[in-house]
């Protein structure tokens, strides 16, 4: 069984004065910038960051604002300003754990593999081995 599921979390908050909210055209308490990003977790674990989101809200009215409604200007401002703030590194500590599982593993199992070859080429006392033979049948040694 396999705990997984998907978590928001915010990257950058900040409130910006320069914006009017379109519904009660207030400028002076201004509107709460967040970029935030869900990542994947499986395990508890931040594995996959995914879809990053710019939110406004009105501090005054407290209705959420859409950046289409904005100005092309204001428009252009918030998404570089969206561009600008990755992920951090956090939300893909799963991937790490998992590369470095990866990375220990495949010595292991080529050490396994060559010494299981060995052990056939070189049979000892008591060993039995069991092999197919070309007519579809088994045969021992």
């Amino acid at each position: 069984m396999i705990i997984w599921g998907i978590r928001k979390h915010s990257i950058y908050s900040d409130i910006d004065h320069s914006i009017q909210c379109p519904h009660c055209s207030d400028k002076e308490e201004g509107v709460e910038l967040e970029v935030s990003r869900k990542h994947l977790r499986i395990f508890w674990i931040p594995t996959l960051a995914f879809r990053k989101k710019l939110s406004l809200r009105c501090l005054n009215c407290g209705s959420k604002i859409k950046v289409q409604s904005l100005r092309d200007s204001e428009q252009v401002r918030l998404i570089n300003l969206k561009g600008r703030h990755r992920a951090p590194l956090w939300q893909f500590s799963g991937l790490f754990v998992v590369a470095i599982f990866i990375a220990i593993m495949i010595p292991v199992i080529q050490n396994s593999n060559a010494a299981d070859l060995e052990k056939i080429k070189h049979p000892e006392m008591g060993y039995y081995l069991r092999y197919r033979v070309p007519g579809g049948g088994y045969s021992s040694y």
